[in-house]
């Protein structure tokens, strides 16, 4: 098998399964991709190249809890470079934490992206 991949984050992006000759694959890989050969199975979603070997990917270790008193959520544990997605904001985080303000009750979904991490979805429940 032929794994194609980004050598910038290891993302990969697509898998070859059968003949093709050296020349057909230099030509339909863009430049900026790279590719290896592998022996085993790969999954494009669970799977990424890390140094060189196909490597898991790994869940994002994030806790959240509401804070009553303060009304906020406070998440933790993210991964510095994550893109944080909430209602009408979104940024990066470099610093592990967010302390976002909710004034009104509800549930609110908090989008973390960090590749090669898995995206992780929070559903805050505010009261």
């Amino acid at each position: 098998m032929i794994v194609v991949f980004d050598p910038s984050n290891g993302q990969i992006q697509w898998t070859l399964d059968g003949a093709i000759t050296l020349v057909e694959l230099e030509t339909s890989v863009p430049e900026h991709l790279d590719w290896m050969f592998v022996n085993r199975d790969v999954d494009v979603n669970e799977d990424y190249v890390a140094d060189g070997a196909i490597e898991k990917r790994p869940r994002m270790a994030v806790t959240w809890q509401y804070d009553p008193s303060g009304r906020e959520v406070v998440i933790k544990n993210i991964p510095s470079g994550a893109q944080l997605v909430v209602p009408n904001w979104q940024g990066i985080v470099n610093d592990g934490f967010v302390i976002w303000p909710v004034v009104e009750p509800g549930i609110y979904p908090i989008t973390l992206e960090c590749f090669p991490y898995h995206s992780e979805v929070i559903r805050a429940e505010v009261t």
